[in-house]
């Protein structure tokens, strides 16, 4: 079992070169993290923005949600998992790896939108996990399939965060 090997040994197997399981480790890694990528508080209104008929709109509202719900330090994070996942999702890599959006949309829908019930840890967590699944999948997808519209603001608040570490490393250079 690959997770049991990362937690004994912290590292992957020899063997690892499955992109499913390669999947399975990212899901169980972003499901640990202490802190959801896309604040709870905010899930139930990009939800409520997911149903906007016009879909300018929806793809606004989408955006600035999305940005004003990433904490700063996760924004990087989100991006490139989004990034990776449409990079699975492309037509050479499906025919290889076997993942379609849909799927790939349900898995990470509960781990990308942990809503409050998954956050406050309820009684039923499996229950709150099924419920974000599938209330999230719709988001995921337009996630995925709109990402470079949804995340302009997030990627210039990296581009911009990159600039000053950059600027940084020179002035620490130059004393």
């Amino acid at each position: 079992n690959i997770l049991n090997h990362l937690t004994t040994h912290k590292t992957l197997p020899p063997d690892f070169d499955n992109p499913v399981a390669a999947a399975a480790v990212l899901l169980h890694w972003l499901r640990v993290l202490p802190t959801p990528l896309i604040d709870s508080n905010n899930v139930e209104a990009i939800l409520a923005a997911t149903e906007i008929e016009a879909k300018e709109e929806r793809l606004r509202n989408l955006r600035l949600l999305i940005e004003a719900s990433v904490a700063y330090s996760a924004e990087l994070l989100l991006d490139r998992v989004i990034t990776l996942l449409q990079m699975l999702l492309t037509d050479a890599n499906k025919a290889t790896n076997g993942l379609n959006k849909f799927h790939t949309s349900l898995l990470f829908s509960p781990i990308l939108l942990r809503g409050s019930k998954q956050v406050r840890k309820s009684v039923d967590l499996d229950a709150a996990v099924m419920e974000d699944a599938v209330h999230g999948q719709k988001t995921v997808l337009i996630f995925l399939e709109h990402w470079e519209v949804l995340s302009l603001g997030l990627r210039q608040n990296i581009n911009d965060m990159q600039h000053r570490v950059t600027q940084t490393m020179g002035s620490l250079h130059e004393l």
